[in-house]
Order: structure tokens, then sequence, then C-alpha cells
């Protein structure tokens, strides 16, 4: 199966050299624009005047392409594909543990062989996006969660917080799932309980230790900022623009920053400051037309779990076809799965809590593919899940011999 998975994103890098221009995003520029003032020992800033703005753990991945290796942006991305491999099939190797582990031999394989080969997440392993390096990250955390689920080994708390903590420095939206997903393994047994407050105290334990692993991952983004901003900014600001984008008689659902118009900001305002402005216009803008906020935010959410893709150049009827044919089966099997576990709730809500996350987030912020990327191995695994009974019919049913009857 990591042969398959392998060969399969290694096929999609090559596929980058053929159509370089359809994977070519403004956040992949943004990003190398980044990691060359890295690289420069400038910091990870865009500008004097946005220092804070992006997320920093990723194009400091990139930087030492152009630290040691080149000037050539395209040769930068060839670099960072490549980690996109690594950080790829990491997600695999943490899928395939932690289905195993939650739901059996079958429902990993079957998990494994979705992960392995999704037309969809194979895309993303082409682009300069964080997406799949966030995936490298949640999920290895989601398994060392549930292991410390398991064993109240506090060594598997901690890596999971410090993981955790880097996939917030990847991707500063997914700080409030790095926040709750600790909080949930408290909710379940861990299997080491006692009576009494004790067995209390020990499930809340590893959820503080992977607290404070999270926080001590984000620590020199959170010291930097208050340097930098004088306020509390735990990875990068940029929030407020992002909400003024979702939110206004501009927006429709989906990313359009170029339709917004701009509050206006003190010329000396920094970017705490222009991102308070900014939050605070679209907040107004919501409170002053609920329906619309309402309308808005079932847009989102269509936008981002749609069976089909919505971005320009991707809605023609070969990707239609793509997408009815690759989503739709794994999203029926995951409800097949949901059901089927529907005696132990608890695994389910694990690994459906990156989907519940983001599906909640996005009914705020614009919605889009692209960010339910990072929840799709949950889906996977109960797709796998949905699946397995046939999976031990095939494949891994032991025929019965007469030596086993006599």
């Amino acid at each position: 199966m990591f042969s398959v998975a392998l060969a399969a994103r290694v096929g999609m890098l090559l596929f980058t050299f053929a159509q370089p221009q359809r994977f070519d995003y403004p956040d992949s520029q943004r990003y190398a624009l980044v990691a060359r003032n890295i690289a420069a020992g400038l910091g990870p800033i865009e500008s004097p005047t946005n220092r804070t703005g992006t997320d920093p753990l990723y194009p400091l991945l990139m930087s030492p392409a152009f630290a040691l290796l080149t000037d050539d942006t395209s040769v930068a991305f060839v670099w960072t594909r490549l980690l996109n491999i690594g950080f790829g099939m990491l997600g695999l190797a943490a899928l395939l543990g932690l289905a195993r582990r939650v739901a059996g031999d079958a429902a990993a394989l079957a998990a494994g062989a979705i992960y392995s080969i999704d037309p969809i997440l194979l895309f993303f392993h082409g682009l300069v996006l964080t997406e799949i390096p966030f995936i490298g990250l949640l999920w290895p955390a989601m398994y060392f969660l549930w292991r410390a689920r398991e064993t109240g080994r506090l060594r598997f708390a901690a890596a999971a917080g410090a993981l955790l903590g880097l996939g917030a420095l990847t991707r500063s939206s997914a700080l409030p799932l790095a926040v709750v997903l600790p909080a949930v393994i408290a909710l379940f047994r861990t299997g080491r309980e006692v009576a009494g407050d004790a067995s209390r105290a020990a499930r809340w334990l590893p959820t503080l230790i992977a607290w404070m692993a999270l926080l001590a991952v984000l620590s020199p983004a959170i010291v930097r900022n208050h340097r930098l901003l004088g306020t509390f900014v735990p990875v990068r600001t940029g929030g407020g623009a992002t909400l003024l984008e979702s939110l206004g008689p501009w927006a429709d659902g989906g990313p359009g920053m170029e339709k917004v118009t701009w509050p206006r900001v003190p010329p000396d305002a920094d970017e705490a400051q222009r991102d308070r402005i900014y939050r605070d216009a679209a907040l107004t803008w919501a409170a002053e037309h609920p329906r619309g906020a309402v309308r808005l935010a079932w847009a989102k959410l269509r936008r981002t779990w749609s069976l089909t893709l919505n971005a320009p150049g991707y809605t023609s009827r070969l990707y239609d076809v793509i997408g009815w044919t690759t989503v739709a089966p794994v999203f029926v099997a995951a409800a097949a799965g949901a059901w089927r576990l529907r005696r132990r709730a608890g695994v389910a809500l694990f690994v459906l809590m990156p989907a519940l996350l983001i599906a909640l987030m996005h009914l705020l912020f614009v919605g889009s593919v692209r960010y339910r990327v990072p929840a799709m191995p949950g889906l996977f695994i109960l797709a796998g899940v949905g699946v397995a009974p046939w999976i031990e019919r095939l494949l891994l049913s032991k025929p019965r011999t007469k030596d086993a009857h006599s």
C-alpha cells in the first residue's frame, strides 16, 4: 500500500511539470515570498508593513531551498512538493495506525486504500499549499491522542500536543482544533481509571500535558508577535481580513478578497490594529444583516462539503464525474461506517472531530473544498468501517478446511 501511495504521489509530482500553471496559486507565491525573506534573515514577513500575516512553518520549511539551492521559485516549489510527499506518507502511516486501533485491520486496509489513491488528495500533493503538511501533522497527533487515551502514557500526550502546535503554525485556522482535540480524549475512558476523583484527574492529565506541549511550541510565535505588536497573537494576524471577506454585501460564500470594500484605517495602524478594524466591520455587518449571515453560512457549508470542485477551471463535466464517482461513495460509506459505530459513538466522534470543527469554522469563514481536505482521513476511516464486512469476507477470511472440523 505504501508503494502504491508513493508511486501515485510521485506521479502527481511529475504531472506538475507538464501543467505548472494549473498548480500555481496566489497563496503559493505568498509562501515563496515569505520563504525568501526567511532565507535572507528577515524573518517570516511579507513586507515591512505585514510582518505577522503568514503562518510561519510552511515558508520556514521552504526557505532552505532559497538559502542553499536556488533563487528560482519553480525549483523551490519542487523541493516543497517533495516535502508534501513526505508529509502525505506520514499521514498515511498515522491513518493506518489509528484506523487499526479504533476499527480493526479490515477498516484500516480500506481506509488506507482510499487515502492512497483519492484523486482530490493526490491533487493537493501537487499544490504548494498547507493542506498536505497539515495532514502530516494533524493525523499523527490524532494517533498519539488515541494512544494517550488507551494507555494514559503522558509521552503520547506530549507528542500529540507538540504536533498540534506545529499544525497550528502551519495552518493557524486550526488553532481551535488544536485546543479542543486534547480535551476530547478526557471524555473517554482510558482503561486506567480508578473510582472517584482520581479517575477524573487521570483522564484530564494527558489533556493538560498536551496543552502544555502545544503552548511550548507556540511560545516563540507568541513572544515574537507580542514584541512586534504589543498584544497577544498566538500565530498570525489576518483573521480580520478573512472574516471581512466572508461577511459583507460582496460575500458569496467563496474566496473573493478582490471584491471587498475595505474600511479606512489610520495610516500608522499596525497589523493587529488593522485586523481589529476589519473584524469589527465584519461583525457589525453580520449583526445588522442576520438573514444574510445565515444565508452565507449555508453557502459556505455547501461549498466546503460539495461533491464537486468550486474553483475556476475545475467545474467541467470531467471534474464533476470525478467528484461524483470518488467523493460521493466515500461520503456514503462513511455514513454507513458511522451507523456501524452507533454503539461506539465516542470512536465515531473522535475521528469526525476535525470534520465537525472545520464545518463549524467555515460557517463563519469562506468555504471551499480545499478547507475540508485535512479532515478527510477521518471520513476515510469511517468509510473503511462501512465497507469492512465486505473486505473481511473477500480478503481477510480464512477458508475452512476439512482438518478444521476434525
